[in-house]
């Protein structure tokens, strides 16, 4: 609480002075993060919360505010509330969410201004493709082709499977079959090794505005 003084001072230099109590809030601002996760992954955003009671001096908010979390998708305009937890010890909010899309988070709580509100700063939302083996050989012969197949989800248009391979004592993989990703999120690969000797192979899928890259785990093959 403080109070403003006035003292008006009129033509016959006759004065009167006008007090008026005038309440002075703190500042409050709060920040995001958030990892990247796989789409379909749980992950838990972190917003820290902190109130300036004095100029440039920020300490730690009360417990007990709600912080909404939000997210906006990549290409559009509306922000969606994904949940809310309230601030504990430290000004800090654990939020969970579920990774659909790549976009933008944010912070939307009350103000230490009794009722306006506050908006974080965006921060990036990362979600990325996830590429699972559903036929794997880990067997071949040497110039005969075998079949692979990994689901890659979700659907973007235009996303597309590329499979690699790496020799034994090679440092560097190689793209050896690429294909657009279907409908059905299944995508298939018919490779014949060129030589015999142990092999790696393993599914990229490159990113795209909806997703981040995804990439299968990496699978030995003993080519004969």
């Amino acid at each position: 609480m403080n109070t403003f003084s006035f003292y008006i001072l009129d033509n016959y230099l006759d004065g009167r002075s006008y007090g008026r109590p005038v309440t002075v809030y703190a500042a409050r601002r709060a920040s995001v993060s958030a990892p990247a996760v796989p789409y379909g992954g749980r992950g838990t955003a972190k917003v820290v919360v902190q109130d300036a009671r004095k100029a440039n001096v920020w300490t730690a908010s009360p417990a007990g505010i709600t912080v909404y979390l939000q997210r906006q998708t990549v290409g559009t305009t509306r922000w969606v509330t994904l949940g809310s937890a309230k601030t504990v010890t430290g000004g800090i909010a654990s939020i969970p969410f579920i990774s659909a899309t790549n976009g933008a988070f944010r912070a939307v709580l009350a103000s230490s201004v009794p009722a306006e509100t506050l908006i974080s700063p965006a921060i990036g939302a990362v979600s990325s493709a996830v590429v699972s083996w559903r036929l794997a050989p880990r067997t071949a012969i040497r110039g005969r082709a075998v079949t692979y197949e990994v689901a890659a989800v979700p659907y973007d248009v235009g996303a597309l499977a590329q499979l690699q391979v790496r020799k034994a004592g090679a440092t560097k993989w190689t793209t050896v079959k690429s294909v657009a990703v279907p409908t059905t999120r299944i995508a298939r690969f018919a490779y014949a090794f060129p030589s015999a000797g142990s092999w790696s192979v393993r599914v990229y899928r490159p990113a795209t505005k909806q997703h981040a890259m995804g990439l299968s785990m990496a699978v030995a093959v003993a080519v004969k």
